[in-house]
């Protein structure tokens, strides 16, 4: 299901297996976004350099994810600039994601946040919490 969020930016399903949209997410991690920002630490020197083994260990950490939460792309015209999340659990919800440096400061985030709100009443499942990665500005 593909939902209008702004004139240009939509919230897809995202479904980690498939491979083109594995791919995207990576390649819009890595083009705009640190490590840290995407997924767990990981014991390499510099967390704010992409390797490929850390491209890789993203990808399996999106289809890791699969089981426990459902995930959106958030996409901008025909571009991915981030991810979004959504878990139910019996004490509400649980939402996350990040956004490109490229989509953020515009009021993205907010939308998005927005709609995933609503999903989860939707559901039956407030209150809704927002995780925050340790270290985040945001």
């Amino acid at each position: 299901m593909t939902e209008v969020l702004h004139p240009a930016v939509t919230l897809r399903e995202f479904d980690p297996a498939d491979g083109d949209e594995a791919a995207a997410v990576v390649t819009a991690a890595v083009l705009g976004a640190r490590p840290r920002e995407v997924m767990p630490p990981d014991d390499a020197p510099d967390p704010d350099d992409w390797t490929l083994a850390r491209e890789r260990a993203y990808a399996r950490f999106l289809r890791s994810r699969r089981a426990i939460e459902t995930s959106f792309l958030v996409v901008e015209g025909t571009a991915v600039v981030g991810v979004a999340w959504l878990r139910h659990d019996p004490a509400g919800a649980e939402t996350g994601g990040w956004l490109a440096r490229s989509a953020r400061g515009r009021g993205l985030g907010t939308l998005v946040l927005g709609l995933l709100a609503a999903r989860a009443g939707g559901a039956g499942a407030l209150p809704l919490r927002g995780l925050r990665a340790p270290g985040s500005s945001r």
